[in-house]
Formats: structure tokens, sequence, C-alpha cells
């Protein structure tokens, strides 16, 4: 393949992949939310969007800003009771992005041929830093999710309270 396709290729897998993974670690939240019977609204990109409803699951995809389609994403969930079901569905976010950093570590170490290879090796890395983002409780002190506690430090304040 010419070097500059392969390169546009990766850019452009890279791209995509990254606005996916998102959508996937949001989705991942609301795994255990619809498994009650819960509804659940997916944000990504911004609050002004289209949405489109799914049943008990709406999802809206806004464009307010180029970063913020690919870094953030929010959840909002109705219709659980349960501190044990909250607590897993804060969790299950970075759990799928954990699981998509094994999955993609795994299938370069298989040998996978270039350009899908660098597209994986950037996704992982990209889902690690995802995960360790969400993971350590903290309060994010900029960006689109400033003021607003981490998926690590939810689950600390519902564990401790």
């Amino acid at each position: 393949m010419e070097a500059g396709l392969e390169i546009l290729l990766i850019i452009t897998g890279v791209a995509v992949g990254q606005f996916l993974l998102l959508i996937l670690h949001e989705f991942g939240h609301v795994i255990p939310v619809l498994a009650i019977g819960g509804t659940a609204h997916i944000t990504v990109g911004g609050q002004d969007g289209r949405t489109v409803n799914f049943g008990p699951l709406e999802v809206t995809v806004g464009l307010e800003s180029v970063q913020s389609v690919f870094t953030y994403g929010t959840v909002k969930w109705r219709g659980v009771n349960s501190d044990r079901i909250h607590a897993v569905a804060i969790l299950s976010g970075p759990l799928m992005s954990f699981v998509v950093v094994l999955i993609f570590g795994a299938t370069v170490l298989s040998g996978v041929e270039s350009p899908i290879h660098w597209i994986l090796i950037n996704l992982a890395l990209l889902e690690t830093w995802r995960l360790y983002q969400t993971l350590v409780p903290k309060t994010y002190s900029r960006g689109p999710y400033e003021g607003r506690p981490s998926d690590g430090k939810r689950f600390l304040q519902l564990v401790l309270s």
C-alpha cells in the first residue's frame, strides 16, 4: 500500500475508532440499567445534537467541538433503585474500556498486519488513557467535565455513603 494512503487510513481509522469506543464506554454504563428494566440516555460530543431512541435507550450525538466528539460522553439513567446496580453501572464503563484494551492488545500481539496494527495500537493506548482518566477517583478540573466526579470517585462516594 502506498505510504500516504496508509497514513490516511491509520488517521481515519483511529478517529472513527476513538468515537466508536467512546460510545462503547458509555454503553457499558447502561447495560446493567437496561438489564433490570431501567431507561438511559447516552450523550456523546455535546448536549445539543441529534437524539435517536432505541426503546429504553436514547442516544444524543452533538458537536460542541471536534475534540468533544472523541472525548465527551455522559450517561443518565432512571428506574434504578438499587445501590448495587448503581455501583455496577458506574464501573461497567471502565470495565468495557479495559476489555477493549485487552482485546486490542491480544490482537496486536497475535501479529495482525499493518495498517490495522497501527490503528489498534493507537486505539489501545487512547482507551488505556480513557480507562485511567475515568477510574482514578478525582473531580475533573477543566474541560467539559469540569467540576464533575470521575467514575472512580462516583463509585467511592456510593460505597462510602
